[in-house]
């Protein structure tokens, strides 16, 4: 199972950490892994790429970390908050496969 674990404050998500496999297939044709992963990827790019903001991204075996760093611009928090409502997406299609959860910080 995809465990993602979002901490937030009043402005939004401040960070994630992403554990965990699907389990939906074989590793190479899990389609809920691939989607995760990939929306990930998206934001993690987008926020330092894109909008620019600092991050801590730490991708190891299993596990993928999103910090958001510094003065953290609008566009930042919009990229997180759109990352949850798409893994909340996928979990109501797999609920099987993902669980999300989210604390106030």
């Amino acid at each position: 199972m995809i465990r993602a674990e979002f901490r937030r404050d009043s402005r939004g998500p401040l960070s994630l950490d992403i554990r965990g496999h699907a389990g939906f297939a074989q590793s190479g044709s899990d389609i809920v892994c691939a989607g995760v992963t990939s929306a990930v990827q998206l934001t993690a790019n987008g926020i330092t790429e894109v909008v620019g903001c600092g991050a801590d991204v730490t991708v190891e075996e299993d596990c993928i970390h999103i910090t958001l760093l510094g003065d953290i611009p609008p566009a930042a928090f919009q990229m997180m908050e759109a990352l949850y409502l798409h893994l909340e997406i996928l979990r109501e299609q797999y609920p099987q496969n993902i669980q999300i959860t989210a604390s106030e910080v």
